[in-house]
This record gives C-alpha cells, structure tokens and sequence, in this order.
C-alpha cells in the first residue's frame, strides 16, 4: 500500500497536498503515478482534489 501520510497536512480540516521531491530533484509520487493506467490516475486525481476541500464539501 502507498503511504502518503508525506504528501497530506492537515490544515482547518483540509488537507494540503505536498508533493515530496529528493535532493537530486527525484519527486517519488509523481514516479509512480506516472506508471498507472489512465483510469487510475483520474482516481487519484480525483481522490486527492477531493481531500484538498473543507470537509462540508467533500460530500
């Protein structure tokens, strides 16, 4: 399972999205979400966007 507890913050119930980069410029995320097929990257766009809202309008 991916563990993305880097890329999330908590911030007035919202979470910041933050996308994690290496010294050397490598950013991990980005990586693998370029290995997923289309249809998995719209859900995890999806998902994360959805998260970036207050919590009253994720429903």
């Amino acid at each position: 399972m991916l563990d993305i507890s880097h890329i999330l913050k908590v911030e007035n119930g919202s979470f910041k999205v933050v996308f994690y980069s290496k010294e050397n410029g490598d950013t991990p995320f980005l990586d693998f979400y370029e290995t997923l097929t289309p249809k998995m990257r719209a859900r995890v766009f999806w998902t994360i966007n959805l998260l970036k809202k207050p919590p009253e309008e994720r429903l």
